[in-house]
């Protein structure tokens, strides 16, 4: 079990045919991320994944929830709003737990397919990347099909399914980026109002710096 007193956050790579994400916690003292646990859906939509992403947050408190930038930026034929959007509105409608600073929406995972490639490595390397036994099947076969032979390690395989390691990358660049341990808070009430509260926040940042 993670304590209580470690941080949370968990990264998401939607999609129709299979919808990923997996799950991170830090500890007050050490230079470390654990990777806890892990969910990945077959053939359900965003509800669907909702619906099941809230059993593993649920009576938790989360700093954050991460996306995929490019894939939570599309919008499919029927749909007006972007698959970001749809998932936020279907993590609120299922009553997934607020995180402290995204709410039911998201930040946006790293694009930059080296970096993240890069960051996964020395974290691996290094032995600051700690797998909870037993939790991360599934990731586990998918790091094993990631990459060519090791002495190309940062060449991407051939394989395509590979959604929970873009989930793995996405998170350790968060951290890797200066985001840094803080006391987790009380769980929240949550509502189930969908808003752009993320997005203004961002809109009103740009425009102050414009000012400065």
């Amino acid at each position: 079990d993670i304590p209580e007193d470690w941080m949370r956050f968990a990264a998401i790579d939607p999609g129709s045919q299979f919808a990923a994400a997996v799950f991170f916690a830090v500890p007050p003292s050490a230079d470390e991320i654990h990777v806890y646990d892990e969910l990945l859906v077959r053939n359900e939509d965003a509800a669907g994944f909702a619906r099941q992403f809230r059993k593993k947050v649920d009576g938790y408190q989360f700093d954050a929830y991460i996306i995929d930038k490019c894939g939570s930026r599309q919008r499919t034929m029927g749909r007006s709003d972007s698959t970001f959007q749809h998932y936020a509105k279907s993590f609120a409608a299922a009553g997934v737990p607020e995180s402290r600073l995204t709410g039911t929406q998201f930040f946006f995972g790293c694009e930059d397919n080296k970096a993240r490639t890069l960051s996964l490595n020395a974290r691996l390397n290094d032995g600051t990347l700690k797998f909870h036994i037993g939790r991360t099947v599934l990731l586990d076969g998918q790091i094993s099909k990631r990459y060519y032979a090791k002495d190309n390690p940062n060449k991407r395989a051939k394989q395509k399914q590979i959604d929970l390691v873009d989930c793995l990358e996405y998170g350790v660049c968060y951290l890797d980026k200066g985001i840094y341990y803080h006391e987790p808070e009380r769980p929240r009430d949550i509502s189930t109002e969908y808003d752009d509260r993320v997005f203004e926040h961002f809109k009103n940042k740009h425009k102050n710096r414009q000012r400065s």
